[in-house]
C-alpha cells in the first residue's frame, strides 16, 4: 500500500490523540505537525512499515482462509476514506464480508515480546477511528 499525504486526523494521529505519546510522536508534536511547523516523519522505508506492507496480502489470505469469509484488500488499496465530518480520514487495509455484513480488516505486525493486552490498547484507538469514518460496526 502506498499511503497518501494529507492534512486530517487519520488512524496514526487518532493514537497519539488517544495515548498522548506513542510511534515517538506527542500531541505537541502532532500540533507541530497539522499546523505546519514541522514536517509528518516519514515512515514508509521503516522496517516495522515494511514488514508491516510485505506480511499485509498473507494476513488477509490467511483470515479469508480459517475463517472462511471474504477478505477485499484491493478497494482499499490507495484508497483515502473521509468521514462527512471533512477532518476525518481511514486509510485502512481493507474490508471483510462475512454472513451478509460488512466490518474492517485490519492487519498488524508486532514484535514477538508484545502481549495481546498491550497490542489492543495501542492499537484501539486507530480502530475504532476507522470504524467510525467508514460507518462499520464490527473489525477483524
Amino acid at each position: 500500500m502506498t499511503y497518501k499525504k494529507h492534512n486530517l486526523i487519520g488512524g496514526t494521529a487518532a493514537n497519539v490523540i488517544a495515548h498522548g505519546k506513542v510511534y515517538n510522536t506527542d500531541v505537541t508534536d502532532l500540533w507541530r505537525q497539522f499546523t505546519g511547523r514541522t514536517d509528518k516523519p516519514d515512515l514508509s522505508e521503516t522496517l516495522p512499515v515494511r514488514i508491516g506492507q510485505a506480511t499485509e496480502s498473507l494476513n488477509a489470505e490467511w483470515l479469508a482462509k480459517t475463517r472462511d469469509i471474504v477478505v477485499d484488500t484491493k478497494s482499499a488499496t490507495n484508497q483515502l476514506y473521509t468521514h462527512s465530518n471533512g477532518f476525518m480520514i481511514a486509510q485502512i487495509d481493507g474490508m471483510v464480508y462475512e454472513n451478509g455484513e460488512t466490518g474492517l480488516f485490519e492487519a498488524k505486525h508486532t514484535r514477538v515480546g508484545k502481549k495481546m493486552d498491550e497490542l489492543i490498547d495501542l492499537y484501539y484507538p486507530q480502530i475504532q477511528h476507522y470504524l467510525c469514518v467508514m460507518d462499520l460496526p464490527w473489525a477483524y
